[in-house]
C-alpha cells in the first residue's frame, strides 16, 4: 500500500512538473553586420535559468538535425567551388525528403503554437538608404509586412497584447539597425512533446 501512495505521490509530482510554465526570454540586436542576441529560459519562478548569450547568429541544418550555430570570428581566405553534376544529383536527392521534414514540422509547430502565450513583443528599427524617397518607402512596407506578420501569428498563438513596432527613417546614410525583445510561456509538457516529435520527424526522412 505504501508503495502504491510513494509512485502516486510521484506521478501526481511530474504531472505537476509538465503543467508548469517555461518562459522563454529573446533578444535580439543587428547593426549593420554584427549580430547579437540573448536567449533566457527560466522554469520553477527562475529556480531553474538557463541563459545564452550569441555573438554571431547563424541558422543551418545538420545531420542531427536544425541548429543555431554560434561565430565570433569571420573566415577569411574561403575558397568557393563550382558545383558539379554529381553535385546537383545529391542537392536534388536531399531535397525530397527536406521538403517532407518541413511540411511535417510545420504542422507540428502549428499545432504547438497553440499552447503558446506571447506575454510581450517589441521591436525598434532605424533603417536608411541613399535616396530620401526610397528610404520613406521602405519604412512604410517593413511596417506594413511586420504588421501582416504579426496579426498571422496571432491566429495561431496566444497574443497577450498587440506588438509594439517602431521603424526610424535615417536619410542620407545607409543604416539598418534592429533591436527586439519578447517574452513567451509554454507549457513544459508541450515543449517536450513538440520537441520529440520534430526530432523522429528529422530522423525520419533518412
Amino acid at each position: 500500500m505504501i508503495w502504491l501512495l510513494i509512485i502516486l505521490a510521484v506521478l501526481i509530482c511530474l504531472a505537476t512538473l509538465l503543467l508548469l510554465p517555461v518562459e522563454i526570454r529573446v533578444r535580439y540586436e543587428h547593426f549593420q553586420e554584427d549580430d547579437q542576441g540573448i536567449i533566457e529560459l527560466r522554469y520553477l519562478g527562475g529556480l531553474i535559468h538557463i541563459k545564452r548569450e550569441l555573438t554571431k547568429i547563424q541558422v543551418g541544418v545538420t545531420d542531427n538535425g536544425p541548429a543555431v550555430g554560434v561565430k565570433t570570428e569571420s573566415k577569411a581566405n574561403e575558397s568557393h567551388g563550382i558545383f558539379s553534376a554529381a553535385d546537383l544529383a545529391q542537392v536534388f536527392r536531399e531535397l525530397g525528403p527536406l521538403l517532407e521534414f518541413m511540411r511535417i514540422s510545420s504542422r507540428i509547430v502549428r499545432q504547438s503554437a497553440r499552447h503558446l502565450h506571447v506575454r510581450f513583443i517589441h521591436l525598434e528599427a532605424n533603417v536608411g538608404l541613399s535616396d530620401a524617397v526610397v528610404t520613406g518607402t521602405s519604412v512604410g512596407v517593413l511596417y506594413m509586412v511586420l504588421e501582416s506578420l504579426f496579426g498571422y501569428m496571432g491566429q495561431f498563438c496566444r497574443l497577450r497584447q498587440v506588438p509594439s513596432i517602431a521603424i526610424h527613417p535615417v536619410f542620407n546614410q545607409f543604416v539598418l539597425q534592429v533591436r527586439t525583445q519578447s517574452i513567451m510561456s509554454i507549457r513544459l509538457g508541450y515543449a517536450i512533446s513538440a520537441g520529440i516529435r520534430l526530432l523522429l520527424a528529422w530522423k525520419r526522412r533518412t
